[in-house]
């Protein structure tokens, strides 16, 4: 039987995340490729949501990703102007940024 609203795979992987406290595990991954200056826990983003997700998405720039953050629906994620997954736009990060804070 065939669900006329059923999602493939791939577009599952669009829709499945988002919020503060994706916004906020992009910030600590961002944080340790030092391309933020800090990190922040899902509470401290929503408590300055314009100024810590705005942070965040200038972060994701650096790493040549374009992110569009919302604290309560999905991240959109682009890459050379096609949207990607956020598994995707870590793959990038983590290809392209090796360099790694000593924890």
């Amino acid at each position: 039987m065939k669900y006329a609203n059923a999602i493939n795979v791939n577009e599952l992987d669009f829709v499945a995340g988002g919020s503060a406290a994706e916004t906020a595990n992009d910030s600590f991954e961002l944080w340790d490729r030092m391309l933020m200056n800090d990190h922040y826990g899902s509470v401290g983003i929503m408590a300055s949501w314009s100024e810590k997700s705005s942070n965040v998405d200038k972060a994701w720039r650096k790493a040549g990703v374009e992110v569009i953050t919302k604290p309560f629906s999905d991240n959109v994620y682009r890459i050379n102007g096609k949207q990607v997954s956020r598994d995707d736009a870590l793959a990038h990060l983590k290809d392209n940024f090796k360099n790694r804070r000593a924890l």
